[in-house]
């Protein structure tokens, strides 16, 4: 019995021990329920308020989106504004779409426009607690520089564009029209394009007549034809080369190519001296009679006919009836090809030179290397004289006689005296359907080859009342001026096989007749490289601000050029594909609209 007493007490106590941890697992379970409920509560408050400041922040930054959208609307009502705001807050907003009951309030003030957008969230677990909505709000203005702006777009219409000139097109138009839009008032914003290749139109009318080198006194006017051999006396025999002479090796990379001492090419080596009319009578044949205006030299025994020691453009132009100067201009004399001091009779080399293509010699000579641009027939010399070589029939000027020409005046491939002469330049203007219209109508133009120099100084003199040129612009200080210079290759002249010229015609003519040294393809490049950087050195020091814009897969060296040009690293852009082309234009345009977010 003691044992079970015993074992009734262990029982016992054992049953009074469970009894009390089952009573105080309850004890516990019922304190940690009571405080579950308040923590639940706080994690619920807090994913709401979180939800909620994620939206109002992201109303925020659709906001400050949309006012600019509705800012560049100008001189839109506000209801009008209102709309478009609504309609990107709809479409773009984000978090903001979130937003109950979206108002968007459009106000216009003294310098831009105010937006105010208010709604509120539906929370998902303070409705338990009796807390239905949550208001979230956002005001963002935008500000509208109101300072004149004034634009010329450079813009690349070589040969080399003609696959992308579609896009081109497209990109400058969506600039002009973002610009435009951002502009509350268009009388204080003007465009204007410059179409370049390797020359630029600046049109042919009574002002630009003006500016022009009438006289044909400019030091490069005439290069390719004042005092140059083009004929010998006929059934002369030279007598034997007493001289030495070095070899022609072609404008290749290499020096051989300065050389242009031999016969095949005598104008190099003489272009340069004082010509005369020495009246010497070879000893081998009799002479033959002198054309006025020409004069004769005398080498080695033998006549050779000279062009006039002064040849002017204009005069050649009147003497094909059928064409006549189209606008194109040839860069001035050094140093004013890259500055813009106006253009004076009393400095012939300020003066500006008709650009004039030589007719270049007949195809049907077997034994002359075909020209892309011959459009007149080289004709017969007077009598006693006969061509010898393949420059004199390039230079000679006799053909220009009055005779109808083969001209072809419409892109992209022309002929005549003003190939490869593009669009003419579209000079300052706040009409925007005159700019878009223009801008519809470029084209390419092939043949020539790329001068960005010229496109940037005429963009620079558009811009310029001291240019001396164009007069639609401000006076310097009164405006905000800017080129956005755009291009697709290097600095270059197309290559001709022909000694006589070695390459295409540009504003600084062939590269065989003596404007460029040193006589190489590479040496000329390097030539209208160098004259690019000074232009846009000058530019920047007269307070034009510079963009540029390269298009394609270029060489790192062009890119350095642009990227040096541009007036700031972030200013330069480098477009391999037509959106990237886009992008780049819609980006500077963005830029250039002036708007900012002010409060």
């Amino acid at each position: 019995m003691r044992q079970v007493a015993d074992w009734l007490s262990r029982r016992t106590l054992m049953s009074r021990i469970g009894a009390f941890r089952r009573s105080e697992r309850g004890t516990i379970a019922m304190v940690t329920a009571f405080a579950i409920i308040p923590i639940v509560g706080m994690v619920a408050v807090g994913l709401d308020y979180a939800r909620a400041q994620r939206v109002k922040s992201g109303l925020q930054a659709a906001a400050d989106a949309a006012v600019l959208a509705a800012a560049r609307l100008g001189d839109s009502e506000e209801s009008e504004m209102q709309a478009v705001a609504t309609k990107f807050l709809e479409v773009n907003g984000g978090y903001a779409r979130d937003v109950q009951s979206l108002s968007v309030v459009i106000n216009k003030t003294s310098t831009g426009v105010r937006l105010t957008a208010d709604g509120h969230v539906n929370p998902r677990f303070l409705q338990v607690i009796g807390i239905n909505r949550v208001e979230v709000g956002a005001t963002s203005e935008a500000e509208i520089d109101p300072g004149e702006l004034e634009i010329a777009l450079a813009l690349d219409n070589t040969g080399s564009m003609r696959n992308y000139m579609g896009d081109l097109r497209l990109a400058a138009k969506d600039l002009v029209n973002t610009v435009f839009d951002a502009t509350r008032s268009s009388s204080k914003l003007k465009f204007a394009v410059v179409p370049y290749v390797g020359a630029v139109n600046i049109g042919n009318g009574g002002q630009q007549r003006g500016w022009m080198d009438n006289d044909g006194n400019a030091r490069w006017h005439g290069l390719a034809f004042e005092w140059h051999w083009v004929a010998m006396q006929s059934g002369c025999t030279m007598s034997p080369d007493t001289g030495g002479g070095g070899g022609d090796g072609g404008p290749g990379s290499g020096t051989g190519g300065s050389d242009r001492s031999s016969l095949d090419d005598p104008i190099r080596r003489f272009a340069g001296l004082i010509h005369t009319l020495l009246g010497i009578t070879p000893a081998k044949a009799q002479a033959p009679t002198v054309p006025t205006g020409y004069s004769t030299y005398n080498y080695r025994d033998c006549l050779f006919l000279q062009n006039p020691a002064k040849v002017n453009h204009f005069t050649l132009f009147d003497r094909i009836p059928n064409t006549q100067w189209k606008g194109c201009v040839e860069a001035r004399a050094e140093p004013y090809d890259v500055t813009i001091d106006p253009p004076s009779v009393g400095n012939a080399d300020t003066l500006f030179v008709p650009y004039f293509w030589p007719d270049e010699p007949d195809q049907s000579n077997p034994d002359v290397s075909r020209f892309p641009n011959d459009y007149l027939s080289d004709g017969t010399l007077p009598d006693g004289w006969s061509y010898d070589w393949e420059a004199g029939m390039h230079r000679n000027i006799w053909k220009y006689s009055g005779v109808n020409g083969t001209i072809v005046e419409t892109g992209p491939i022309t002929k005549g005296p003003n190939q490869a002469c593009p669009d003419p330049v579209q000079p300052l203007t706040n009409s925007r359907a005159n700019l878009i219209s223009m801008i519809d109508g470029l084209s390419h133009w092939e043949g020539s080859g790329t001068v960005s120099s010229e496109g940037l100084m005429w963009a620079w003199r558009v811009l310029s009342r001291d240019s001396g040129t164009f007069t639609q612009a401000k006076p310097k200080g009164e405006a905000n001026k800017v080129i956005v210079l755009m291009t697709d290759g290097q600095n270059w002249a197309a290559e001709q096989p022909s000694m006589s010229s070695y390459t295409d015609y540009t504003a600084y003519g062939y590269l065989q007749w003596g404007r460029v040294t040193p006589l190489t393809y590479q040496g000329y490049k390097a030539y209208l490289d160098s004259r690019l950087q000074l232009a846009c050195a000058n530019a920047k020091a007269d307070g034009i601000t510079i963009y540029t814009v390269t298009f394609g897969n270029l060489d790192a060296g062009t890119q350095a050029i642009y990227d040096e040009c541009a007036s700031q690293p972030s200013y330069h852009y480098s477009a391999t594909t037509a959106a990237e082309l886009l992008s780049a234009f819609r980006e500077i345009g963005v830029r250039l609209s002036q708007l900012r977010l002010s409060k």
